[in-house]
């Protein structure tokens, strides 16, 4: 008897556990909102001149950006939301919290953030109540939205956002981006200002780019002229024709550097070859370049506690001024120290040394080297 009650205990037990209809459970799915589940690809499209300014203000929405050859910005703005309540198109941008704007030349699209509950209308302002508000994040949202903006391909793009994931398709002329928490993916651009903190990038060839950038990871193809000023990012561009940066506790890699201009403090600059100029002033930063190649004139390099990497194979023609103290110093050449001036004492555990090969005739490539406690290694 004992054992036939407990048994019926237990299955009362475990069918009370389950939810009932019209319930939620843990793991469980909300029947009710799929049967009914709606979808819908709200339209706006706005004209606008050529070069053009297109300014989109985000935080917490995914979206992609298409360019194509109209003068006419559109946004689509696809929303699932619970079908068993009929809503109108009002409703729905409404409830979108999709709010645009325009003036001379420019048009403005801005997501208003799921906790506000006024949105701007025109010159008004409209107040959501009941099931206008989203819900918390926790219960699940009864409507929820997919974002395509088509770009004119000669407007000027600005765009500001957080916690998001944005899409760039087609090449774009100018563009501004202010990121935090985000991830960008995109193509090709002439200009292109990206100011980020913790966030990725990543982006194609670039004409000319300027890049505030911390802590995350930068990755693009070839650029023109890149002016830099990143902390605590990963950085990997391709061939690079001018570069100038300011840098601290990066990790650069760099493929062909044209003329490149560095301040840097902690991490490592990488380059796969040198066809100009160098000029890198460092503390704690190592520098390693792969090949120095016989068209580059001039590398000079201020550093400490480091470890340094100027290989001179691929030089005939170059001349080396060395000044470092604790220094260890490897070359393909035998170093011999300079001698103090008359009347200059020496400095205790200094070394100096100049070595030049090939004819001065020619083109010669200048090396020169102050480094206090570093490792360089010249083969």
């Amino acid at each position: 008897m004992k054992k036939i009650f407990a048994s019926l205990l237990f299955l009362l037990t475990a069918v009370s556990a389950f939810p009932q209809a019209g319930t939620l459970g843990k793991g469980s799915v909300d029947t009710d909102l799929g049967r009914h589940l709606a979808t819908k690809t709200l339209i706006r499209e706005i004209p606008l001149a050529k070069g053009g300014h297109v300014f989109i203000q985000n935080n917490f929405q995914d979206f992609e950006v298409r360019t194509w050859d109209k003068d006419i910005v559109k946004t689509a703005v696809t929303v699932r939301y619970n079908g068993a309540q009929p809503q109108t198109d009002e409703a729905l941008w409404k409830k979108s919290k999709m709010v645009f704007s325009t003036s001379a030349g420019t048009v403005k699209i801005q997501r208003m953030p799921d906790g506000a509950n006024t949105i701007p209308s025109g010159n008004k302002t409209s107040t959501l109540t009941g099931s206008d508000l989203s819900p918390k994040p926790d219960h699940g949202r009864t409507v929820q939205r997919e974002m395509i903006i088509y770009l004119p391909n000669t407007a000027t793009l600005e765009v500001t956002s957080g916690f998001s994931d944005i899409l760039i398709t087609g090449k774009l002329t100018t563009a501004d981006f202010k990121l935090e928490n985000s991830q960008l993916e995109m193509g090709d651009a002439d200009r292109l200002k990206l100011t980020t903190g913790y966030s990725n990038a990543v982006c194609g060839n670039i004409g000319t780019f300027d890049a505030r950038f911390q802590q995350g990871r930068l990755i693009a193809g070839n650029v023109q002229s890149f002016t830099g000023d990143t902390q605590g990012a990963i950085v990997r561009l391709g061939d690079v024709e001018q570069a100038n940066l300011q840098s601290q506790s990066d990790d650069y890699e760099i493929g062909t550097a044209g003329t490149l201009t560095a301040h840097k403090k902690m991490g490592t600059m990488r380059l796969e070859a040198l066809t100009k100029t160098l000029d890198f002033k460092g503390e704690n930063a190592d520098v390693k370049v792969r090949s120095i190649l016989p068209g580059a004139t001039s590398v000079s390099v201020t550093n400490s506690f480091a470890t340094i990497d100027l290989p001179l194979s691929s030089l005939k023609n170059y001349a080396v001024s060395f000044t470092g103290k604790s220094a260890s110093v490897y070359a393909p050449f035998e170093i011999t120290p300079s001698k103090a001036s008359s009347g200059i004492p020496a400095d205790k555990g200094v070394t100096r040394f100049t070595h030049q090969a090939g004819t001065s005739g020619s083109t010669q490539t200048s090396i020169r080297i102050d480094c206090t406690n570093c490792s360089v290694d010249l083969k």
